[in-house]
């Protein structure tokens, strides 16, 4: 079964605007990722001059812990900023050169990008129910 779908000037108007706004959050994440994992690097630095001599082999378990879980944040936000630029750039293509291929290709993109936020929000939402859960066996034990 064939069916053709047809995009107008209107259409077309409305994803160039829808472009440019995905390319500059695009820009925005990938710098925001890479100063959280500037931040990362540098927190075991700044918290390995706060620690007492005792705590020091504690101290950096933890700011190394700490750091990895923040360079492993950055890093999937860099893949959720990338396919949004993937998305931009190739629906910039697509609309000058009039490309249906290149077209699938952005919404592809575009399609990755909202199912690793909807992985991501499942997962997040996870963690506040476990989260909650063991507030709650807390409260239920500290009676």
């Amino acid at each position: 079964m064939s069916t053709s779908l047809t995009i107008t000037q209107i259409a077309i108007n409305h994803l160039n605007q829808t472009r440019k706004w995905t390319h500059f959050l695009s820009i925005v994440g990938f710098v925001m990722c890479a100063l959280l994992a500037i931040g990362a690097l540098l927190f075991g630095t700044v918290m390995s001059s706060k620690l007492d001599f005792a705590d020091e082999f504690i101290g950096t378990i933890e700011s190394g812990f700490i750091t990895v879980i923040y360079l492993v944040v950055a890093l999937i936000c860099f893949f959720l900023y990338l396919y949004l630029y993937r998305f931009s750039k190739r629906l910039k293509t697509a609309i000058a050169t009039n490309n249906s291929e290149v077209l699938e290709e952005a919404f592809h993109n575009l399609k990755a990008h909202y199912k690793l936020t909807g992985i991501l929000t499942i997962v997040t939402l996870g963690f506040y129910v476990l989260g909650l859960l063991a507030m709650l066996v807390g409260a239920i034990a500290g009676m």
